[in-house]
């Protein structure tokens, strides 16, 4: 290589060599002017949230320039527990109304008969015995037979009407008894087989929500009255 070529080659290698280092303090002064990234520990003593991206020292009542939030979790939290605290209050008030409408269970009516067996609309029925059954027979009183068709045939008390409350026509029935424009205070004397057949007071039920008001189930049912020979019934009429 000759001397003039060899001159133009480290004047370029100069050149080359200046360029790097002008980058490199243009770049320290760049790095100079950033803001370092924030300490986590100082992140959770403010309370505040970094989100990549987002510069801090822009943001403004929560909000950055660009329109991105600084989440604070101390005021989120402080939201949450007063939200959490109202709905403990409203599920203690909650609770107090229904204790509130909760009803009162009815008590007993030790002697119906000495209450003259008045109505008694807070409750569907009450129990009455076989002497009991019996004074309102011999007042008249209507009664009505539970039990399915096939066993009221069988014998039941006489005058007894059939109400066969497991039969498909039951609804019927009870809809022609209202009908009826019967006394809905008066009383009526409702009985199935005794024990534990309930089919009485399911139908003492049903008349109940119609609105008769004085319904009195003969606990001890049909087998009750056949055991102290009061008057019975044979066949599918009263």
């Amino acid at each position: 290589m000759d001397v003039e070529a060899a001159a133009v080659h480290g004047m370029a290698a100069s050149e080359v060599e200046g360029d790097r280092r002008d980058e490199d303090e243009e770049q320290e002064t760049h790095d100079h002017g950033r803001l370092p990234p924030p300490d986590p520990e100082d992140e959770r003593e403010s309370g505040r949230q970094f989100h990549p991206g987002h510069d801090e020292s822009e943001s403004v009542d929560g909000k950055s320039r660009d329109g991105s939030v600084v989440v604070d979790h101390v005021g989120e939290g402080g939201r949450i527990g007063d939200l959490w605290e109202r709905r403990h209050e409203e599920d203690r008030a909650q609770t107090d109304l229904h204790a509130h409408r909760q009803p009162s269970v009815p008590q007993p009516i030790p002697n119906p008969a000495r209450h003259g067996f008045a109505p008694h609309p807070d409750r569907a029925s009450v129990e009455i015995s076989t002497d009991e059954a019996e004074s309102l027979f011999r007042q008249g009183r209507l009664f009505l037979d539970a039990r399915r068709t096939t066993v009221y045939a069988d014998g039941h008390i006489a005058g007894a009407r059939s109400f066969p409350v497991w039969e498909s026509d039951i609804a019927d029935r009870v809809k022609a008894f209202y009908e009826e424009g019967l006394d809905q205070n008066a009383p009526v004397v409702i009985y199935c087989s005794g024990g534990d057949c309930e089919d009485s007071h399911m139908l003492a039920e049903k008349l109940y929500m119609v609105g008769f008001n004085a319904l009195f189930v003969y606990k001890d049912g049909f087998p009750g009255w056949q055991k102290r020979g009061f008057p019975i019934t044979r066949g599918p009429k009263p």
